[in-house]
């Protein structure tokens, strides 16, 4: 059995597709698929690159994928701005793990 990355359920109906989130694919069940959701991880990932949702995106994806999760626009965008943090909290430690290295050479 194959589980859907949307919704968890484990099934032999699984289709993996490609997301309409970004150029990456996820497995998908019939039900996720033909309703358009996409996984949430994959929507707060997505969302520290958009500078703007459009209005048809966010009518068409983002919005019932949020309502399927049981997530608000709000917890949504804390969701974003907190993973935006950690990235730049790795990229900074990142930064100085290189500078201490060059340092040291």
């Amino acid at each position: 059995m194959n589980k859907c990355d949307v919704c968890g359920t484990e099934s032999s109906d699984i289709q993996v597709c490609s997301s309409s989130t970004s150029g990456v694919s996820f497995a998908y069940c019939s039900r996720c698929l033909q309703s358009g959701y996409e996984p949430y991880s994959a929507l707060v990932s997505m969302g520290l690159f958009w500078a703007d949702i459009n209005k048809t995106y966010k009518q068409q994806i983002l919005i019932p994928s949020l309502n399927f999760h049981g997530k608000t626009r709000e917890d949504f965008d804390n969701d974003v701005e907190k993973l935006y943090k950690e990235y730049t909290e790795a990229e900074q430690v990142a930064k100085t793990n290189k500078t201490e290295v060059t340092a040291g050479e």
